[in-house]
This record gives C-alpha cells, sequence and structure tokens, in this order.
C-alpha cells in the first residue's frame, strides 16, 4: 500500500513538472512573433520593438539572478549571527580561563601559607617540646 502511495505522488509531480514545462514551452512557442516596445531606466529604445520571448527570458533569468543573489545575501547574514555567538562564546571561555587561572593562583599561595604556616608551627611545637624534656 505505502508503495502504491509513493508511486501515485511520483507520477503526480511528474505530471506537473511535465504540464508547467508544457505551459511555458506554448506561452514561448505562441508569442514567438509578437514584438513589445517598453522602457528600461533608459537603457532600451522605446521606439525599437523587441521580441516578447526575450523579455520573458530575460525576465526569468533577472528574476533567477535576484533570487540566487538574495539567497547569497541571506546565507552571508545567517553566518554573521553564528560568528556572532560563537565570537561570543569564545570572549566567554576566556574570561572563564582568566577567573580559572587566578582561583588556582589565589588556592596556590593559600596553600603555601597555611603549609608555612603548619612548618613554622611545628617547628614552634618542637622546640617547645624538647624545652619541656627533662635535662639529663
Amino acid at each position: 500500500m505505502i508503495i502504491s502511495w509513493k508511486q501515485v505522488k511520483v507520477h503526480l509531480r511528474t505530471s506537473l513538472v511535465v504540464m508547467v514545462a508544457f505551459a511555458i514551452a506554448m506561452v514561448l512557442f505562441m508569442n514567438r512573433n509578437n514584438t513589445v516596445s517598453f522602457w528600461f531606466f533608459g537603457l532600451t529604445d522605446t521606439d525599437k520593438k523587441i521580441n516578447v520571448v526575450g523579455v520573458i527570458v530575460s525576465t526569468a533569468a533577472a528574476t533567477r539572478l535576484a533570487w540566487w543573489v538574495f539567497s547569497l545575501g541571506w546565507g552571508i547574514w545567517r553566518d554573521m549571527k553564528e560568528l556572532q555567538v560563537e565570537q561570543q562564546k569564545e570572549r566567554e571561555q576566556q574570561a572563564n580561563q582568566v577567573r580559572e587561572n587566578r582561583l588556582s593562583d589565589m588556592e596556590r599561595r593559600i596553600d603555601d601559607k597555611v603549609d608555612q604556616l603548619n612548618e613554622s608551627g611545628t617547628q614552634a611545637d618542637t622546640d617547645e617540646e624538647k624545652t619541656d624534656l627533662p635535662q639529663p
């Protein structure tokens, strides 16, 4: 049942593509002898007649080019946003690393001071113990 449903979907899509291609070909074929004059930002002479098929193909190509430029710009914008997020994460990691290094240095200094105090305290205790011992 699933395979037959997939076959129907494939055949429907294929039929749709063929019908759209046929419609485009029909429009181009039926307008092959028609001409038009139009203004395009002063780049064209309005007295000169231009083939409609050329206008249709040029419009399609320009639309495709505009879509490509738009998608390229959208991709660049998205990449810039991702880059900003990554840079922010990198700055946070660096700040955390700096904090971690400072804390480890403080811990080490505290441990050194505690060790020094313990050494001097044990040395004083041993000196006192020596004096408490009976003298021969």
